[in-house]
C-alpha cells in the first residue's frame, strides 16, 4: 500500500501540463433517492462483487462508489461525485498525470465529501461504523523552516487519506529540484540546471535507517542512497558499518546528478536527470526518510542530527545556490499540525471482502506506478472485517532484526533483515489506528511471534506480555488493512519471504492468519482461533 510516506510534496508541483481526463460521465438511475441509496449500501457491504478483483485496487473501490452514485438522491449525488472523480484519476493515471492525480486525492476537502455522505448514511439508512465526525483543515502544509528543506512531515501531518503514514518511528524531509525552464518554477523548488549537482553535506542520524529517496517527475522511483551505502567522509565512520563511540565524526556527502546514469556511477551519487522509463526527468521530489530514530517519534525530530546542506552546482561546477546545515524543530518551535479528520465512512473495503487474511506484496493500491513509496521498503499487507470476526490473528517465527539491548547492531552478521513495523488503517479513513515497532512485538519460547488486531471493545483478556501476544487497536470501522514495512527488500531474506507470499508457499516466517471470536481466543489463543477459522472456510 502506499507509505506515507506519501506527503503532499507534490502539492505545489502543478506546473507539468497533464492530460489528466475527467472521468466518464456517470447516470443516476432512473430511481435514484433515499430508497435506492440505502438499498445499494446495503448490498456491496453484505455482498462482495468479485468481478473487482483487479490488480490495480482503486478500480474496486470507484467502482463501489459508482454504484452508490447512481443511487444516491440529489443531496449527496456531488459528494459521491467528488469522491469517486478523484479515485477514478488516481486509476486511470500514467506518467505526470499521476501528479495531478495525487494532489486531488490528497485534498482536504475530501474529508467534507466523505463526512456528509457518512451523516447521510447514518440519518437516513441507520448505517454507520464509528464515529462520523468529521473536519477540514484548508490552512495546514508540512512547511518546514530551512530553506534547502521547504517540506517536513511527522505522524502530526498528514496522518489521514490517502498517506497511509507510519506513525510508529518515522519522520520524514523533502525537497522539490526542478530542472526546467525558470519561469515555470514555483515556490519551495530549488532549482538545478541541465547537467548540474546538488550537494548534500550531514551527518549520520541516531537511527536504524535514513536515506535520500529521490523519486522523478511521475512520482517513480530513483536510485536510493541508503545508509550503508553512503561512504563516510575522510576521518569520518559511517555507523551502519562498523561500531563507533560518540566522539567521533559522523560526516558524509551525497550527491543528485541531473543527468545519465554513466557506465561507471560516482559513489555517493543518484543520478536523476531521466525518468524511470527513460524520459527527460524534468522534476525530482528527493525525501529524506529517517525510521527508528533513537529519540522518541514525537515531537517530531531530525534523529539528534541537523539536516545535511544543500549546494546546487551548475554543470561547470560553479556553484549557484547553498543552504547551510538546518535544525527543523528547534526549541519553542511549534510544529505544524494537519487537524484534517476523517469520517468512519460505512463503505466496505472491496479487499477485505473478498481477500481477508491473505498477504500480498503489492505496494500503493497495486497502480504501476510508485506514488513516492520507498524503494528500501518490503511492504506486505493484509485485510480483515468484522464480518470475518471479532480477532484477526497473525503468527510467524519473528526474524532477527536490530536490537541494541540485544547486541544486535547494523553491522551484526546474524540479523535477517534491519527492521520492520507493523500499522492498522482503514481505507476510507486513513489514519494510522495503531502501529508498533518490531523491537516490542512479544516472542514466545520457541520464537514465534503473535500479532491480534481487534477493536478495543474486543481485545481478548489473554493478549497480554506475559502470553507473548501483542496487540494492535482495529479502531472502530467495518474493515481496515494490516501493512508490515520490512527493509532493506533487497537482502536475501527478504526477497525470499516475497517470493514466497507471492507463491502461497508455507514456511515459518511466511504470516499464518486466522478470524475467530474473542471467546474462542480467550479459550485457545491462536490454535484455536485458526481451527474456528477453518471451520468457517470448509463450511463457505
Amino acid at each position: 500500500m502506499w507509505n506515507l510516506l506519501l506527503k503532499c510534496f507534490i502539492v505545489t508541483f502543478t506546473i507539468m501540463i497533464v492530460a489528466c481526463s475527467k472521468a466518464p460521465e456517470l447516470v443516476r438511475l432512473e430511481g435514484a433517492g433515499n430508497k435506492l441509496f440505502c438499498a445499494t449500501l446495503k448490498d456491496i457491504r453484505s455482498s462482495p462483487d468479485q468481478t473487482l478483483q483487479d490488480n490495480n485496487e482503486l478500480v474496486g473501490h470507484a467502482a463501489n462508489i459508482k454504484k452508490l452514485y447512481e443511487a444516491a438522491p440529489d443531496i449527496i449525488s456531488e459528494d459521491l461525485r467528488f469522491i469517486y472523480d478523484i479515485l477514478a484519476a488516481s486509476r486511470d493515471s500514467k506518467g505526470t498525470d499521476t501528479l495531478l492525480a495525487f494532489q486531488m486525492l490528497t485534498d482536504p476537502r475530501l474529508a467534507g465529501y466523505e463526512g456528509r455522505v457518512a451523516e447521510f448514511a447514518k440519518e437516513t439508512c441507520g448505517i454507520f461504523d464509528g464515529d462520523i465526525d468529521y473536519f477540514v483543515d484548508p490552512t495546514v502544509r508540512p512547511s518546514g523552516i530551512c530553506s534547502g528543506w521547504p517540506l517536513m512531515g511527522s505522524p502530526l501531518t498528514n496522518d489521514r487519506f490517502p498517506y497511509l503514514l507510519d506513525t510508529s518511528s518515522a519522520n520524514y524531509f523533502s525537497n522539490i529540484f526542478f530542472s526546467g525552464p525558470k519561469t515555470k518554477m514555483r515556490d519551495g523548488m530549488i532549482h538545478v540546471p541541465r547537467g548540474g549537482k546538488v550537494t548534500f553535506k550531514g551527518e549520520y542520524p541516531f537511527a536504524k535507517y535514513f536515506g535520500f529517496n529521490p523519486n522523478d517527475m511521475s512520482t517513480n522511483n530513483l536510485k536510493t542512497l541508503m545508509d550503508v551505502d553512503i561512504d563516510p567522509d575522510e576521518g569520518s565512520i559511517n555507523p551502519w558499518r562498523e561500531p563507533m563511540q560518540s566522539d567521533m565524526a559522523r560526516n558524509y556527502t551525497a550527491h543528485l546528478v541531473v543527468d545519465k546514469t554513466p557506465e561507471i556511477p560516482a559513489p555517493n551519487t543518484s543520478y536523476v536527470g531521466q525518468t524511470k522509463s527513460g524520459g527527460r526527468n524534468y522534476a525530482t521530489f528527493q525525501i529524506y526518510r529517517v525510521y527508528g530514530t533513537d529519540l522518541p517519534v514525537l515531537p517530531p525530530n531530525s534523529a539528534g542530527v541537523l539536516l545535511p546542506s544543500v549546494t546546487v552546482y551548475d554543470k561547470k561546477g560553479n556553484e549557484i545556490e547553498h543552504h547551510p546545515m538546518c535544525d527543523p524543530y528547534p526549541n519553542n518551535y511549534e510544529p505544524p499540525i494537519d487537524k484534517t479528520k476523517f469520517p468512519a465512512l460505512p463503505f466496505p473495503d472491496h479487499r477485505a471482502q473478498s481477500n481477508a487474511g491473505n498477504f500480498n506484496v503489492k505496494g500503493n493500491f497495486g497502480l504501476d506506478i510508485d506514488l513516492l513509496s520507498n524503494a528500501d521498503v518490503l511492504y506486505l499487507s493484509s485485510y480483515y472485517g468484522r464480518q470475518n470476526g471479532e480477532v484477526f490473528a497473525i503468527r510467524a517465527k519473528k526474524p532477527k532484526t536490530m536490537n541494541v539491548k540485544e547486541e544486535r547492531y547494523p553491522w551484526s552478521t546474524d540479523l535477517d533483515f534491519r527492521m520492520w513495523t507493523a500499522c492498522t488503517y482503514n481505507f476510507w479513513n486513513g489514519k494510522a489506528n495503531d502501529c508498533v515497532v518490531d523491537n516490542n512485538i512479544l516472542e514466545d519460547k520457541y520464537g514465534y511471534y503473535t500479532l491480534i488486531v481487534t477493536e478495543a471493545k474486543n481485545r481478548p483478556s489473554n493478549a497480554t506480555k506475559e502470553n507473548h501476544i501483542s496487540w494492535l487497536d482495529a479502531g472502530n470501522f467495518l474493515d481496515g488493512q494490516i501493512s508490515f514495512r520490512m527493509l532493506p527488500k533487497h537482502t536475501a531474506f527478504l526477497q525470499g519471504l516475497r517470493t514466497n507470499i507471492e507463491k502461497g508457499a508455507t514456511t515459518p516466517y511466511s504470516p499464518e492468519t486466522a478470524f475467530c471470536s474473542r471467546e474462542t481466543f480467550e479459550r485457545g489463543g491462536f490454535s484455536g482461533c485458526q481451527q474456528e477459522s477453518n471451520i468457517v472456510k470448509n463450511q463457505q
